[in-house]
């Protein structure tokens, strides 16, 4: 899924190519990955409950974005809300906009505290009118964090985690990544948002981060949410009326 670049505050998410970004400002480097630039990945956003962080998420319209179904779990939608353009969570930016929450679609196979089918789309009460920065929380992280990290075959993922003692089984719907090793990895705070590659620059949506057994610890890497498998259930849900079925958490 393709997702809206930065540009210099542009009118609408449709007023821009999408996939690009835009590269500013060098920033400095943290544990496991690097601190993002200023408009480096404007399609990260916040998903927050009364007004504190709990899950990363993915613009991919002007009035939605995709998350993790299990961040909805116990957030009532009333009290849900979406951050863009923020850059730094301690600090009140002027890129920033906070838009309610105003519908919340689950995937109808999720089932907590299962980790299958765990994406959702949620509608928000106004429209993305800018693209400046953008945030996704990394461990004991207040800035945009980035990191890079390899697709690992669904077998292969799974005889890391059986190395562990562990048994997870990788199944349809599902994405495996990060390194035998351990060092680089998404942690709490990042659920729900972005994995995405890179391709010459254009930058697709293939990935929601899904679960984890601690964070970058070895022979465990991340589970994230194949994005390309519900790629027609998300565009059936962005494009359901605001009279249309969808989970009003309450």
């Amino acid at each position: 899924m393709n997702l809206p670049r930065a540009g210099p505050c542009a009118p609408t998410v449709a007023d821009v190519p999408c996939g690009q970004r835009q590269i500013l400002a060098a920033r400095f480097k943290v544990v496991g990955g690097r601190e993002a630039y200023p408009g480096q990945y404007p399609w990260a956003a916040s998903v927050q409950m009364n007004g504190r962080h709990v899950c990363g998420a993915s613009i991919v319209s002007s009035r939605y974005v995709v998350t993790a179904s299990h961040c909805l779990h116990g957030r009532p939608q009333p009290s849900l809300s979406v951050v863009v353009g923020e850059h730094t969570l301690s600090k009140q930016e002027s890129s920033e906009q906070r838009l309610p929450v105003v519908r919340t679609f689950p995937h109808e196979k999720y089932r907590y505290p299962s980790f299958k089918n765990d994406i959702a789309v949620l509608e928000l009460g106004g429209e993305v009118i800018g693209l400046c920065s953008e945030w996704k929380r990394g461990k004991q992280a207040d800035v945009l964090q980035r990191v890079h990290v390899p697709l690992v075959a669904p077998a292969t993922c799974s005889g890391w985690f059986s190395e562990a003692g562990r048994r997870v089984h990788i199944g349809r719907g599902q994405i495996c990544a990060g390194f035998k090793a351990g060092g680089k990895d998404g942690c709490q705070g990042d659920s729900g948002g972005p994995l995405v590659t890179d391709e010459g620059g254009h930058h697709t949506l293939v990935g929601v981060v899904s679960a984890g057994i601690g964070c970058a610890r070895p022979n465990l890497p991340g589970i994230y949410t194949d994005v390309h498998l519900f790629t027609e259930w998300i565009v059936s849900k962005t494009r359901a009326s605001r009279g249309g079925r969808g989970d009003r958490r309450s």
